[in-house]
């Protein structure tokens, strides 16, 4: 149930990773079926149906890169 953010800098870039649990998930049991449960829910829909943000690895996402020299 912790989180955990990772950073990475470059000349010209940058990349902000979260790790961690869905800010929608149930803390108190820590079961490997919720575990899962709770990796899927981060990657899905909200509880209104709604598609949120996936993580870094559910969604090809590349880092911003240099938009003057393109």
């Amino acid at each position: 149930s912790q989180i955990t953010m990772t950073a990475a800098l470059g000349f010209e870039s940058f990349l902000v990773m979260r790790h961690g649990a869905s800010p929608f998930s149930s803390a108190g049991d820590s079961s490997e079926e919720t575990s899962n449960s709770s990796y899927s829910d981060s990657c899905g829909k909200d509880a209104n149906g709604k598609h949120r943000l996936g993580c870094y690895f559910c969604n090809d996402v590349v880092a911003p890169t240099d938009v003057i020299s393109t």
